[in-house]
């Protein structure tokens, strides 16, 4: 079995090397992503946030190098953080909480869906196949020497191998993923979906309730959504910039409030944003006083802060 233990730690070594490097090449806030997983808090000191990357490409490299019995030491901790990883999205799951856990940076996706435990599953096969092997008196570089012939063990591997890989680049989730569009297929705008949210006083509303008056731009966020950073930086300043749009944020439930914003927040209690409208944080769309949707809804922080600049251009020009 050495060439099904080769492709293990091979494995887990290009793994833990893409997830390092796409780390340091992501423009996201790593600090969100281990609060939105709920990492411990002692865990989530900077020297912790901004080392991980640099850790996981060291295991990376150990792994490939290191002869026996360090090797030991090395499988040992790679399995111990696979393991980890594992539990947070475990968690994360259980809990039905919507995460972005930046887990290989901007490579595939970074939301926590069952394809993303499934990875980690097989990530932690592979540690768990390494470190047995190194427990047994071998490691990477030894093994590799003694290659000698095609085995069924490369055929195991290779599997193993080849999963992770394509898990890795699953985009994850389903038709909900893609926002319904405002346009049906006659290219009439589509009627406001009757979506019931909470109002911060524990009252019921709807989306068609709230655009009775006049415009809403409603912006999905949350405080544990990476990628919502950017957004959740500048949205504070909407309300003065477009005064004939009523901004609303809404939220996920137990994730209020949010610190920048200074109105009250709204809570989608049962998620039916995401599931009816494709609208993962963060995310917007306006609602019509016409019981119409005007735009959207968008996904993505380009993309809500470019409806919003369309939103401003367009109003400035009426005035």
């Amino acid at each position: 079995m050495s060439s099904g233990a080769v492709l293990a730690s091979l494995t887990l070594a290009l793994a833990l090397g893409v997830s390092g490097v796409a780390k340091l090449r992501s423009d996201q806030p790593a600090d969100a992503a281990f609060e939105a997983l709920r990492v411990p808090r002692a865990l989530r000191r900077p020297v912790v946030v901004q080392g991980l990357p640099w850790l996981e490409i060291a295991l990376g490299v150990a792994l490939l190098l290191v002869p026996h019995p360090l090797s030991v030491i090395v499988t040992a901790v790679a399995l111990l953080l696979v393991l980890a990883y594992l539990a947070l999205v475990l968690a994360v799951l259980a809990r039905g909480d919507d995460v972005d856990c930046q887990c290989f940076g901007a490579l595939g996706s970074g939301r926590v869906t069952g394809s993303t435990a499934a990875r980690n599953g097989l990530l932690v096969v592979a540690g768990g196949w390494a470190f047995a092997d190194a427990v047994a008196g071998h490691s990477f570089v030894q093994r590799a020497l003694d290659l000698t012939r095609f085995d069924l063990a490369w055929v195991v591997g290779a599997l193993l191998l080849a999963g992770t890989a394509a898990l890795v680049a699953w985009p994850g989730g389903g038709p909900v993923d893609a926002p319904l569009p405002a346009v049906d297929e006659d290219g009439q705008r589509r009627g406001i979906p009757f979506i019931q949210l909470t109002e911060s006083s524990g009252e019921v509303t709807s989306l068609p309730a709230l655009a009775m008056l006049r415009p809403v731009l409603l912006v999905a966020l949350s405080p544990t959504c990476a990628p919502c950073a950017e957004v959740s930086a500048v949205i504070g300043d909407w309300p003065e910039q477009v005064p004939e749009v009523d901004v609303r944020v809404v939220t996920g439930p137990g994730l209020e409030p949010l610190p920048q914003w200074p109105g009250a927040v709204l809570v989608d209690p049962e998620h039916q944003l995401r599931t009816v409208l494709g609208m993962y944080r963060p995310s917007a769309i306006l609602l019509g006083a016409d019981a119409l949707v005007a735009a959207g809804p968008v996904v993505g922080p380009d993309e809500v802060l470019a409806l919003f600049d369309d939103i401003r251009v367009d109003l400035a020009a009426m005035r």
